[in-house]
């Protein structure tokens, strides 16, 4: 609950913050009051201001004096003060409560959880198959990594929080809740009047403002007025969890091991080590031509970065998303998107992935298997969507002339860029490249590379981004992530 309550802070300071580190977070604000915002931070130079922030508005809610609310504050905005002057004056859930604060804020565990992008490095996974309501590290944009779970246990409760804040919750889920809420509280009224203050007024809510006016055998009040209105409710998603995942899920192991890809080839290990990659990436395999570059401004969507794509000059017939630029919508509703946006008298199908399978849409909306489609004879007359897990691994054989745009997303690394690029298989004779970055990663590549050239140089530098800038940055992503 403590997390839940510093989300809430987060939520209430979210559009200050925003204001004032303009370059430095990702805001969109919710649609409704009890709802959470979209809000990530792109940098570490805000999370300084969110913290104090919330530090004070925490101790503001506390009867503390005046002497040790400075000696709380102290304690958990910096990880260098030591606990000895409290440990004497407050009991030991108190103290717990303190480190977890300070685990949040000065340990920074609230910056790894808003620094991640939902859907893209976690959520939950939708697989029936997969038996965990707890959010999960994703590989890919909706592509949960399988067998694995967030090791830290405050990291996985945070997460999870804001991938349900996100997500909403299902009609089963909000069943759940209702029903619980129905047969198990003593005081069901005053927990939904609670959810129900959270409500932006209106007249569509009136006939659900009271609690004896909820009939939740009225299978059309419940599933067109009441689920609707409470899907996306912070505090049902709160009482859902709280109730019905992190009892089950929510755990902590005394020891852990770790390991990683390094240990295969430790020296402890006698037997020889072989390894495969399918592409050879140590070679010079982004011909200097291939420069083409633009940025997005913040919060672009889906929608926008399209309509930019379709306007660029040359057409771009590919779209390779190892950015992961492209998470407002599936990936079938992305090229249906597309298709509408594309010239009719050029353009006759998209070609996209769903479920692991290539999928073709044609202009009457009708979606077939690619292999069996026309448009696998007539490939000039298609544009391609592959999304990032799908940068790896395929392989079409793209006409001549054709020009992919590869999107640099936060942290990409180098084997997964050249992955993506040598999807253009004729890459440098017959098939180009132009990258498009978020203004997350612009402001990255920016930074580095004023920092690359000496003091002196700095006035004189030129400020349009490289093919050399791109993988400066990226290269510096491969050694943070080995």
């Amino acid at each position: 609950k403590t997390i839940q309550y510093v989300l809430n802070l987060v939520k209430q300071h979210a559009a200050n913050i925003a204001q004032q580190y303009n370059d430095d977070v990702f805001y969109k604000a919710a649609e409704r009051q009890s709802s959470f915002p979209e809000f990530r931070l792109l940098s570490h130079r805000p999370f300084l201001e969110l913290c104090r922030r919330i530090a004070s508005d925490w101790i503001n809610q506390k009867s503390y004096r005046q002497l040790d609310q400075q000696l709380i504050l102290s304690f958990i905005l910096d990880t260098n003060s030591l606990i000895n002057g409290l440990v004497d004056q407050f009991p030991h859930n108190t103290i717990q409560l303190f480190l977890i604060m300070r685990g949040l804020l000065s340990s920074e565990v609230l910056f790894v959880g808003l620094k991640k992008r939902y859907r893209v490095n976690f959520g939950v996974n939708q697989n029936t198959k997969f038996n965990c309501l707890m959010a999960v590290p994703f590989r890919a944009k909706d592509v949960a990594a399988e067998n694995t779970e967030f090791g830290h246990p405050d990291v996985a409760i945070l997460l999870t929080q804001i991938a349900y804040y996100y997500k909403g919750l299902t009609d089963l889920q909000m069943r759940q809740c209702f029903d619980r809420l129905n047969q198990d509280e003593s005081d069901p009224e005053m927990i939904y009047d609670q959810w129900i203050s959270l409500e932006d007024e209106n007249d569509k809510i009136a006939s659900i403002k009271q609690w004896k006016r909820v009939n939740l055998k009225d299978n059309q009040q419940r599933t067109q007025l009441l689920f609707p209105t409470f899907q996306y409710n912070m505090l049902v998603i709160d009482y859902f969890l709280n109730h019905f995942v992190f009892p089950q899920e929510a755990k902590q192991f005394p020891q852990k091991l770790v390991a990683s890809a390094w240990d295969l080839s430790s020296s402890l290990r006698e037997k020889i080590i072989t390894g495969f990659s399918g592409t050879n990436d140590t070679q010079l395999l982004l011909p200097p031509e291939n420069d083409h570059y633009q940025y997005l401004p913040i919060s672009t969507n889906s929608d926008e970065i399209l309509k930019r794509i379709i306007i660029s000059k040359p057409t771009i017939q590919v779209i390779l998303d190892v950015g992961a630029l492209f998470v407002d919508g599936t990936n079938r509703q992305i090229a249906v998107k597309w298709l509408d946006l594309s010239d009719k008298i050029k353009i006759d199908y998209v070609v996209y992935f769903e479920s692991d399978s290539i999928f073709v849409c044609d202009r009457q909306y009708q979606h077939h298997a690619f292999l069996t489609s026309p448009a696998s004879e007539h490939l000039d007359r298609c544009v391609f969507y592959l999304d990032e897990i799908h940068t790896r691994g395929t392989d079409f054989k793209f006409p001549h002339k054709f020009r992919a745009a590869v999107t640099l997303g936060n942290g990409l690394t180098k084997d997964r860029l050249v992955q993506a690029c040598m999807r253009m298989r004729k890459l440098g004779k017959h098939h180009w490249l132009s990258f498009w970055s978020s203004n997350e990663v612009h402001q990255q590549i920016r930074t580095m590379k004023k920092n690359s050239v000496s003091p002196n140089e700095k006035e004189n530098i030129d400020n349009r981004i490289t093919l050399t800038d791109i993988l400066r940055w990226v290269y510096e992503n491969t050694q943070q992530t080995t």
